[in-house]
């Protein structure tokens, strides 16, 4: 069984700070969770590298920071 995997970079913004962050997954509904969200408000959890994120649908993504230039 051959699986495509789906590398998303997601630009976050908290407060007045920019966070870039990606993730890699084979669940489209989970790239449409996270292209759905854009300009919405979302639940981020920030710890160390790592974010979690859970999209205004409820889906909870773990991910984690990158370079700014790769959002």
């Amino acid at each position: 069984m051959n699986e495509t995997r789906g590398q998303v970079n997601i630009s976050l913004r908290i407060s007045d700070q920019t966070y870039c962050s990606e993730f890699e997954t084979p669940v489209l509904d989970e790239i449409e969770d996270v292209t759905s969200a854009t300009g919405k408000t979302v639940e981020v959890v920030l710890k160390g590298k790592s974010i979690a994120i859970r999209t205004p649908k409820g889906r909870k993504l773990k991910t984690h920071l990158v370079e700014r230039k790769q959002c």
